[in-house]
């Protein structure tokens, strides 16, 4: 038995696989293995792994015949794993030599059920883009779902370390029907026993900008149905937990900042009107099952005065909750032709200050301030 499960779905990433296989195999702890579930990729991926598996038994292959995806992919790989604890790693991505290490030393020094760690957002040659995550600048040592505001925000599932025994024990699994959200879906069972989490300061992960992914693939009708499920999976896992301040966080975070920042902008440059407008009546429902117009907008709970809700997000709240779909449609278009016009001036305010005739007439520019003051 190994002390470490690394579980890698396996799919068209040829160009990624040795950087991501390197930085496993050059972990500063030995006793590991590396589960690589090939999932009938058409490319060289598959000879990739058998190449570094002849050099190194460690890593395993598990070849799947017919192409079922990366949640299903990942479950057969749970299901093999012999460590004590896993980690989760995509094959386009790579991890620092030592997090696994500095990850493990925190879950045995502390008795942590998980440990967490941040990570950065990459491009695609490996360059620092911004970090991700939401950690503490300093270690927080066995935080606990109930009250402990770090942990509401559980998705990441590749900053984990997990223990092999509570995954099986709350029955934890992938979503093989969902392409994106499967792993906050993956983390919801094992949320009850997010008692002794430890989180550490400490990058332990590198998300590489893939555009052959799911996440940065073209977004279909599917991929925001997806989202909404999550909101219900929540609710069906979570409140009936007793988990519902929790719950109506997570939702209040996604209505008020991931969804007009990011989600709803997104829309029209991906789905048709039709299309468009069934997924905002989508929305409306979720709104009005879950009363996240009260949500928003009411104070029982403390948190909800610590977050300014952006002006959009109370347009879509509203707007959607008197049923005008049509007119929600239209902020969300215009919200977004207005970012990409301010994108467009911001670029040529830079390429002034950067130009020759800019620097040249410094000089006179600051004869005339002195003279108008």
């Amino acid at each position: 038995m190994s002390l470490v499960s690394f579980i890698i779905p396996v799919f068209e990433v040829e160009k990624f696989l040795p950087c991501c296989l390197d930085s496993i195999q050059g972990q500063t702890m030995a006793d590991i293995e590396i589960v690589c579930i090939n999932d009938a990729s058409p490319d060289q991926s598959k000879n990739i792994i058998e190449a570094y598996s002849r050099k190194d038994p460690r890593i395993k292959l598990l070849d799947l015949k017919k192409n079922r995806g990366k949640g299903y992919a990942r479950n057969q790989g749970i299901k093999v794993a012999r460590g004590q604890y896993i980690r989760m790693v995509d094959p386009d991505d790579f991890i620092p030599i030592d997090s696994t290490e500095k990850l493990l030393n925190t879950a045995i020094q502390y008795e942590s059920n998980f440990v967490r760690g941040g990570f950065w957002r990459c491009r695609q040659n490996g360059q620092k883009l911004r970090k991700g995550g939401r950690y503490p600048e300093k270690l927080l040592i066995n935080a606990s779902f109930h009250k402990d505001k770090e942990l509401w925000f559980f998705d990441q599932h590749t900053t984990y370390l997990f223990k092999t025994d509570l995954i099986k024990k709350a029955g934890a699994q992938y979503d093989e029907n969902m392409s994106n959200g499967q792993d906050v879906a993956f983390l919801l069972p094992l949320v009850s026993y997010m008692e002794k989490v430890s989180l550490i300061p400490e990058t332990v992960y590198f998300y590489r900008r893939n555009q052959k992914s799911v996440m940065n693939s073209h977004k279909n009708k599917q991929y925001y149905l997806n989202l909404f499920r999550l909101y219900e999976m929540e609710y069906e896992q979570l409140a009936a937990k007793g988990f519902q301040e929790q719950v109506d966080y997570f939702i209040f975070y996604h209505l008020s900042v991931i969804l007009p920042k990011i989600v709803l902008p997104s829309i029209p440059d991906n789905l048709q009107r039709q299309e468009s407008l069934e997924i905002l009546t989508n929305l409306k429902n979720v709104i009005d099952t879950y009363d996240i117009k009260n949500l928003c907008f009411a104070s029982q709970y403390s948190w909800q005065k610590e977050r300014t809700v952006p002006l959009i997000s109370k347009q879509i709240v509203l707007l959607l909750s008197e049923n005008y779909i049509r007119e929600a449609y239209e902020v969300i278009k215009e919200y977004g032709v207005n970012k990409k016009k301010i994108k467009a001036q911001k670029k040529k305010i830079r390429s002034l200050l950067d130009s020759t005739s800019w620097r040249i007439t410094a000089p006179l520019r600051q004869i005339i301030k002195t003279f108008r003051k």
